[in-house]
């Protein structure tokens, strides 16, 4: 018989074994009616009973392993373990040996829904892939619940299609009623976690700015690098971050923070050795987290994204910057999973104090006198950056511009209110320098020069200290051969030296310009086109003389000069006022040799005026210098030529003068440019001793003069300009509405220009022979030359490439009627579509507007010539619709090449044919260069065919 509590115990584990029967069925019960199957245990528990053990996973109410993040958060298994025997088992221990790729995740309890009161604890973790559980007891007929974490380690093969899970072993202590022992029960593949594997991916995505320049010592500058979390349905909660290539004894950290939270700095690790910055971020700052996946919570979960803020400071000058890898990735049990991510950023030291030179308190203290009482003037000038240290100037240098001519005289200034030590102080072509780097005397005390790094020399100014100066600027007799008057505008101070840990600099401190003038207000000659910044632009007054008779210039040269006077007096005894005019000539050789130029040029006698009266008494005389004689000896060379003007009138207050050259042809054929230069002096009689000059006025400009040869051949014309007008007038209202008229401006600033003004430039060609005039049959030639040489930069010329072809006519200088040639009638028989020759006849403009190269090819046959050469638009508003291009006309871009050392190089040409007196040799480049589409005619050789003096006009 079995009583009521122990039928009524079985019972209810019947009931319950049932349930798990129906609900799992891996569980095998041998268990018959109130007794028991002897292949499972004996009733008399004589013999180890066969425990048996399965996993609840995805059993209702128990754990579920689907979130095995990689190196993450642990998930959880269940277990469950029964023992059907009648008699108690105890001592178990229960180990788990692992697949690969998992292990034990740090817990392990009883489940809640246990139906048994045992108790579960770690027994042995030696080996985490493989742990030991204890259990106290298991009583007969008895089953417990015990729930443990689990972890994905890197070597989990999350691509396996065989079962990932556990093997389970138990071994315990079993007594009964006739024997006991130790018992052991082995259970293989336990669970199938495979879908609950997920792999988190760390991205690191940019880093902002990529490069971090900091500019001031003791400030800081951030970078912020943002990283995003990448894997599908995964999450971590924690991963590394690290910084390497960081040299802290730069640069260093002065913050770091996650996703706006401060990093404290004793959870950052710094290795000097491998300079690396590294930290764990864990889930202190994940609810911050941003982008689609952000939920709030303490995961990096998938679609999540973080910023790291690192702020560096410079720890002292540095020339060296930091280049930085930003690295995220997370693993555990010693290995690294996937791919590191990393992004590279700069940290670099670009002082920049603002140590900016500053200049204060600059005024006139005193007007000067010419000979008499001196210009003084005062002014500080200083460090922007009022900081000792960052506002610092090592090894100054300072200058300032008196523009010094032969009459100026500054003198050593007073600095700080002493006087300077010997060897500070020196004047450059005007230019007052006080050179501080060698000094070794503190000649100015605290607050001036300081010796800052301890190198002995006084020659640093802190920031905060200041340089004063007051300088004295005499002007008196001296030295005028240079075109240098008394003027000047003193604007800014000049520093040089070291600033910003270092750095060699050189910058200015500007202020309201202080001035002084003497004798000029306005100066212009007739070949000035422009002043601008002190530089002259001058016309090209073109000469050419005749071999047999002197010939002047057209135009002569003229200067005209306001009198006036600034922050200087004038001398109170001028005894005498007379201009000087000096010519020189250039032809790229040197001095030796120039003294036969001057056989050929001179003063045009009884031409010079003054105020439009005739000056007796002008002279003219060379200029000399000692030049060897190629022999051992030594000789005087001629290198200028000195016209003087005896005449002015102190109490005037303008002054106009003009004068004239003649020249002979010299049978040498180059190009010659003569510069002259005005200069107006007056004799101050209260300098001592007895008297000396002081430049009123200087003005000056070139002309140019070709001397061909034609000793042997009489010249046929000659050339000048007939006019130079400025086109654009302006207008007289601020809304630019009513254009000026023309008639209303000075004659003398319609021949002043500006960048982008509109010139009309019209030049006249007098035929001395008529008759050696036709005899030129082969081409007449009329070049207008701006400038001449690569060497010859000017402010302003004129552009060839946006001219314009207006006309050529023939002037009756005996009726006074002018007539436009257009295309004579001749020429209008060979238009592009019948000519056979690329030039006989043709009329051909280079430089002015739209065309192709000079020389390129025939354009009809260009083909055979070059490929490259393009032709006119002929709808381009550069054309003249009188002179058409598909005419005998042609337009041509220049004979320069595209060289741009003959902007505003115009030529106009007429062909015609080759000479009778010149017969064509086939040796000639014309010849050679076109003969092979002309082989057939050959127009050379008909010379009564083209010629110019059956054609062009009378």
């Amino acid at each position: 018989m079995i009583n009521s509590e122990i039928s009524s115990t079985l019972f209810k584990h019947w009931y319950y074994l049932v349930l798990m029967t129906i609900i799992q069925l891996s569980i095998s019960l041998n268990i018959c009616a109130f007794g028991v199957d002897n292949n499972s245990f004996n009733v008399d528990c004589t013999s180890c009973p066969t425990v048996d053990l399965t996993s609840l996973d995805g059993i209702p109410g128990y754990p579920r392993v689907d979130l095995l993040n990689l190196c993450s958060a642990a998930d959880t298994a269940s277990l469950l373990i029964y023992n059907p025997a009648e008699c108690a088992i105890t001592d178990i221990e229960l180990e788990i040996d692992f697949d690969n790729g998992l292990f034990y995740g740090g817990f392990v309890f009883v489940d809640p829904n246990s139906p048994s009161n045992s108790v579960v604890q770690v027994a042995n973790l030696s080996n985490i892939s493989k742990p030991v559980f204890s259990i106290d007891q298991l009583g007969a007929g008895e089953s417990t619940i015990i729930d443990f974490a689990l972890k994905a380690d890197c070597n989990i093969d999350f691509r396996s299609e065989a079962p990932i899970n556990f093997d389970a072993s138990l071994s315990f202590d079993y007594t009964g009623s006739t024997n006991s022992g130790i018992c052991t029960r082995t259970v293989t593949e336990i669970g199938a976690y495979n879908s609950g594997v997920k792999v988190p991916v760390l991205n690191v995505l940019t880093v902002s700015p990529q490069q971090v320049s900091i500019p001031l010592a003791n400030s800081f500058r951030c970078q912020n690098i943002t990283i995003s979390q990448d894997g599908i349905g995964a999450f971590l909660d924690a991963f590394q971050f690290t910084v390497s290539g960081l040299d802290t004894m730069a640069y260093k950290v002065t913050r770091m923070a996650i996703n706006g939270i401060t990093v404290p700095a004793t959870d950052y690790a710094y290795n000097a050795g491998t300079q690396t910055l590294s930290t764990v971020i864990n889930g202190t700052y994940f609810p911050n987290n941003s982008h689609t996946g952000a939920n709030g919570d303490a995961l990096f979960d998938s679609d999540e994204r973080l910023t790291v803020q690192i702020c560096y400071e410079v720890t002292g000058c540095t020339d060296d910057g930091n280049f930085l890898t930003f690295e995220a990735f997370y693993g555990c049990n010693d290995q690294i999973c996937g791919d590191i991510s990393s992004k590279e950023g700069t940290v670099i030291f670009t002082p920049n104090f603002g140590a900016n030179p500053q200049a204060v308190d600059v005024n006139l203290i005193q007007e000067g006198t010419v000979c008499g009482q001196p210009l003084i003037y005062e002014g500080t000038v200083r460090s922007s950056n009022t900081d000792p240290v960052n506002g610092l100037w090592q090894d100054v240098i300072l200058k300032y511009d008196v523009c010094g001519s032969g009459n100026v005289a500054p003198q050593e200034p007073i600095v700080n209110g002493v006087a300077l030590p010997p060897g500070i102080f020196s004047v450059e072509d005007g230019v007052v320098v006080l050179d501080f780097t060698a000094n070794t005397t503190d000649f100015d005390g605290p607050g001036g020069i300081t010796s800052e790094d301890g190198d002995g020399l006084f020659n640093d100014l802190p920031g905060g200290n200041e340089i004063s100066i007051h300088e004295t600027i005499n002007f008196e007799c001296g030295q005028i051969e240079t075109c240098a008057g008394l003027s000047c505008s003193m604007s800014g101070f000049e520093i040089n030296g070291k600033r910003n840990c270092g750095q060699d600099f050189q910058a200015f401190a500007n202020y309201t310009p202080i001035t002084y003038d003497y004798g000029t207000s306005v100066a212009m000659s007739n070949d000035t086109l422009q002043r601008s910044n002190g530089a002259l632009v001058t016309v090209i007054d073109w000469q050419v003389p005749s071999c047999t008779e002197w010939n002047t210039i057209p135009n002569g040269y003229w200067l005209y000069y306001e009198y006036g006077y600034e922050n200087i007096q004038p001398c109170q005894n001028i005894t005498d006022v007379y201009a000087e005019v000096i010519f020189s000539v250039n032809v790229g050789s040197p001095a030796n040799g120039l003294a036969d130029l001057f056989n050929y040029i001179r003063y045009e006698e009884n031409t010079a005026t003054y105020n439009g009266s005739p000056v007796s008494g002008v002279t003219s005389e060379p200029i000399t210098v000692v030049v060897s004689d190629g022999n051992g000896g030594t000789k005087l060379d001629t290198i200028a030529m000195r016209v003087l003007i005896p005449a002015g009138d102190v109490n005037a207050a303008t002054h106009e003068y003009y004068m004239d050259l003649e020249f002979l042809g010299r049978c040498n054929r180059y190009l010659s440019s003569l510069t002259y230069t005005y200069k107006v002096i007056e004799v101050c009689g209260d300098c001592s001793p007895g008297g000396c000059e002081i430049t009123r006025a200087c003005e000056g400009g070139q002309s140019y003069f070709w001397w061909p040869n034609c000793c042997s051949e009489p010249c046929i014309w000659r050339s000048n300009f007939d006019t130079i007008q400025r086109l654009t007038y302006g207008y007289a209202d601020a809304e630019l509405t009513i254009p000026k008229d023309p008639a209303t401006i000075p004659p003398e600033d319609l021949h002043r220009f500006l960048p982008g003004d509109k010139a009309l430039v019209r030049t006249a060609h007098e035929i001395i022979d008529i008759d050696l005039l036709r005899e030129q049959d082969y081409y007449w030639d009329f070049t207008l030359r701006e400038d001449i040489g690569r060497s010859r930069e000017r402010p302003l010329i004129m552009d060839s490439e946006n001219a314009k072809f207006l006309a050529w006519y023939h002037y009756d200088s005996a009726t006074g009627t002018r007539t436009e040639i257009g295309i004579p009638d001749c020429y209008q028989q060979y238009p592009d579509a019948t000519r056979e020759h690329v030039f006989l006849p043709t009329i051909r403009t280079y430089g002015t507007g739209p065309g192709g190269y000079d020389w390129a090819g025939d354009k009809y046959n260009a083909t055979l010539y070059d490929e490259d050469s393009y032709r006119v638009c002929v709808d381009a508003p550069e054309i003249n619709p009188n002179y058409p291009p598909e005419s005998a006309f042609d337009y041509l871009r220049g004979i320069a090449h595209g060289d741009d050392s003959l902007d505003g190089y115009m030529t106009f040409t007429a062909y015609g044919s080759r000479p009778e007196r010149c017969p064509d040799t086939g040796k000639g480049y014309f010849r050679t260069y076109y003969e092979a589409p002309f082989n057939t005619t050959d127009p050379w050789t008909d010379t009564d065919q083209w010629h110019n003096n059956n054609c062009l006009p009378d």
